[in-house]
């Protein structure tokens, strides 16, 4: 089914508390992306330290459903405080360039 022009773009972002080691994103309505752009999934922990989760694109009609594996997770002392999406270049360095399209405080 073809997901509504110009709707918001709705999800959920599952995770087991404490344990980030895989962290599922189910969205739908996300915008296309020119070829050479992605979206990627940041946590923030409470230090305002940042863990790049992964990476997704979404499908022609804007769905995305995947399974990322972070290369890192919080330590029991720092946890996490939020998590946003940003739109980046597939070739930008693990650090977030771009603003954030959508942010959610854990």
């Amino acid at each position: 089914m073809p997901c509504k022009p110009n709707a918001p773009a709705v999800g959920t972002v599952l995770f087991t508390p404490g344990r980030w080691d895989e962290v599922v994103v189910s969205m739908e309505n996300l915008p296309t992306l020119p070829p050479d752009q992605t979206y990627r999934l940041w946590l923030r922990l409470q230090d305002g330290s940042l863990i790049l989760c992964g990476e997704f694109i979404p499908d022609d009609q804007g769905r995305v459903f995947a399974a990322l594996t972070p290369p890192q997770q919080p330590t029991p002392d720092n946890r996490a405080a939020s998590v946003f999406i940003t739109v980046e270049s597939q070739r930008a360095p693990a650090e977030p360039q771009g603003s954030p399209v959508i942010t959610t405080e854990l």
